[in-house]
């Protein structure tokens, strides 16, 4: 009896994405966090999609699953994950509605990396769908 289960790759709904895009981030964060180098710990959308498989094209789709993070951050008071995942031309998120200034912006991504992520379990699927990017 098989009882491992996989992401699927395609056709995914966005908040099963964002459950796929917690685990990585909150991984990502936590063993980049340390490093001196400016920008470490930040990734940009490209680089995202291909660490989950996608083309690296398709970190244009990723804001909506982003959202779901967004949201559930914001409503459970924690830094907002999503912070950390950046344009390569701007160095900033591509969404205005999340961090509607640059200094907010800046202000999160150091919250997320001085949050200890191993201290909250990755929230299911089911539970992103509660908190839809607007």
């Amino acid at each position: 009896m098989k009882t491992v289960r996989f992401f699927e790759q395609s056709g995914e709904r966005q908040y099963a994405r964002a459950q796929r895009i917690w685990q990585v981030l909150t991984g990502y964060v936590m063993f980049k966090q340390n490093m001196s180098e400016k920008g470490a710990g930040l990734i940009t959308y490209a680089d995202l999609a291909e660490l989950l498989g996608y083309d690296r094209r398709a970190g244009v789709t990723l804001g909506g699953p982003l959202g779901y993070i967004h949201r559930f951050c914001e409503q459970n008071d924690l830094p907002h994950l999503n912070a950390v995942v950046v344009s390569q031309e701007t160095g900033i998120a591509s969404w205005d509605e999340m961090f509607p200034d640059r200094a907010r912006h800046l202000q999160e991504q150091k919250r997320v990396k001085k949050f200890d992520w191993f201290t909250v379990r990755t929230p299911s699927a089911g539970t992103f769908k509660k908190y839809p990017a607007a």
